[in-house]
């Protein structure tokens, strides 16, 4: 259950240059740069990534990414606003009207706020107000017998699966008593603590922008994949900007303690080779321990596992510091950890019957166990239940590293699987990992 705006346009195929009377085809790289002329003059946090066939925006950590897609002649794409509120779904309408006028195009919206055809403020606060607490309204609060935590307003695509709270949101854990005062508020205004972006971009935007990268993005552990130095400066940054703009907004300080220590306990990565003489220096030294977390620490989420979508079926429970699941080009979807890369390729079947899934997996499995073989050093299977046979192979490659391979079945698609360490033996997280990836 969400708010969001849906939009699509017909774009004109060509426009004419503004340097000359040349005509100028419309490209998602056009796009894609009108996109950052328009949010570098707002000044807010953004993050935005590119595939070939579409943007993927990012206003605000607690919001799912902003999707912008161009086929031909038509424009379109879509967001959710209700994780973030009014002024995430002001900020969206504001670059669509940037859009519009810079592409010169009309856009077919469906916004269940009104917002976007009646520019109503109050109306779109009113409207946020009454979905939160639908939201709460609806949602049961965790017992023993669930899965998984009570959230609320997370990404749909991710869940805690397991953290010390009653309740979990992308700016931090509400407790049940916080969960009756949003039921019991009657006034508009007294619900906008509740909303990570609820007026302009000021101080408790960015301290919202803080807060969450601090719960859902930041690794606390001394793991530090690609762009998570990126993450934990602009968490630091954030909470000190919001600071500078309102010196009674709380800072969690032992949390920004422990970001300066993993930032200066992990340098940046070299540009330039290391010298064999430094190498032979630096394997000699002893490695120093990670620095114990101070008094006080509570850190963030990815402290816990999460469970993951991908593929918009398949789910996995990773550990906190594991990478986001990142799709390819090729389908693959990629995940990282401190001491494993993971890789998943789904595979669909014109038969949905469950035993066509089992049958392909199977094969797939025997073909894994002869490759191992003939390349590399075979060590073991996996064994499924007892009607399922095999489902993995751990084998060591020339290179020396060690490989469980698989594949999981599901109705009407099978998953190919690829664990990879440099260890010794198997990491202890493989097992849940494993255990956990299933298909809806």
């Amino acid at each position: 259950m969400s708010v969001r705006l849906c939009f699509e346009a017909l774009a004109p195929a060509r426009l004419k240059s503004l340097s000359s009377n040349a005509q100028v085809a419309i490209t998602l790289d056009w796009v894609e740069e009108l996109v950052r002329e328009h949010l570098e003059e707002r000044g807010g946090w953004v993050d935005l990534l590119r595939r070939s066939d579409r943007i993927a925006l990012a206003l605000h950590p607690a919001e799912e990414r902003l999707v912008l897609w161009l086929d031909r002649d038509r424009l379109g794409g879509q967001a959710r606003t209700s994780g973030a509120g009014p002024g995430y779904h002001v900020a969206v309408v504001e670059l669509l009207d940037f859009l519009a006028d810079r592409l010169r195009l009309t856009w077919q919206v469906e916004d269940p706020t009104g917002f976007f055809a009646s520019r109503d403020r109050g109306a779109l606060e009113r409207a946020m107000v009454q979905h939160l607490k639908d939201v709460v309204g609806r949602a049961m609060p965790p017992t023993p017998e669930t899965e998984s935590l009570w959230s609320v307003n997370f990404p749909s695509q991710r869940t805690v699966v397991e953290a010390p709270y009653a309740i979990v949101t992308p700016t931090g854990p509400w407790t049940s008593s916080q969960a009756g005062l949003i039921l019991d508020a009657t006034r508009t205004e007294d619900l906008a603590p509740f909303f990570p972006w609820w007026g302009d971009r000021d101080a408790q935007y960015w301290h919202s922008v803080a807060q969450s990268l601090r719960w859902m993005e930041v690794i606390w552990t001394p793991y530090e994949p690609p762009r998570q130095r990126e993450v934990r400066e602009a968490c630091r940054d954030a909470f000190h900007r919001a600071a500078r703009l309102d010196a009674t907004l709380a800072v969690p300080e032992h949390e920004l303690r422990r970001i300066d220590e993993l930032l200066a306990a992990a340098p940046p990565p070299r540009t330039t080779p290391i010298p064999i003489s430094e190498l032979i220096h630096e394997a000699t030294q002893p490695t120093p321990p990670p620095p114990a977390p101070p008094h006080g620490f509570e850190g963030g989420y990815r402290l816990f596992p999460h469970r993951w979508t991908m593929a918009g079926r398949w789910t996995i429970d990773l550990p906190g510091d594991f990478t986001q699941p990142l799709p390819g080009e090729n389908g693959t979807w990629t995940m990282t950890g401190p001491d494993t890369n993971l890789f998943l390729t789904p595979y669909g079947s014109t038969d949905p019957t469950p035993e066509t899934s089992r049958r392909a997996a199977r094969h797939m499995v025997e073909q894994l166990a002869a490759s191992a073989t003939r390349r590399g050093e075979f060590i073991d299977v996996l064994e499924g239940a007892p009607t399922e046979g095999a489902q993995a192979v751990l084998w060591r490659a020339p290179s020396g590293e060690l490989l469980l391979q698989g594949a999981k079945p599901g109705h009407g698609t099978f998953a190919l699987v690829t664990f990879v360490t440099d260890l010794e033996d198997p990491p202890t997280a493989w097992e849940r990992v494993w255990t956990s990836l299933c298909a809806s």
